[in-house]
């Protein structure tokens, strides 16, 4: 079981920033860990890939995280990472 954010769509928002779709995938993966779950999918888009580089940096470092891909999805194409937890 696993669950999907799409921090790609928020990127569209003037509202949202780089820092704020950071924090909330942050905010998102913790909730992840204490649902237990075995995977997380990250959507971030394709476009220049700021923010796919800044996940993968939080990912590259996490406690609790076995492994990251960005690898193509059916639905997402290449603008996700299928993150695996420990």
């Amino acid at each position: 079981m696993y669950d999907v954010i799409d921090l790609h769509l928020m990127s569209d928002d003037i509202e949202y920033h780089l820092q704020t779709q950071l924090d909330i995938f942050e905010s998102e993966l913790d909730k992840a860990l204490v649902r237990g779950l075995n995977e997380f999918r990250v959507i971030h888009g394709i476009g220049e890939g700021v923010l796919k580089r800044e996940v993968h940096e939080i990912l590259k470092n996490h406690p609790h995280v076995l492994e990251y891909k960005n690898e193509y999805h059916p639905l997402y194409g290449m603008g996700s990472t299928k993150i695996i937890f420990k």
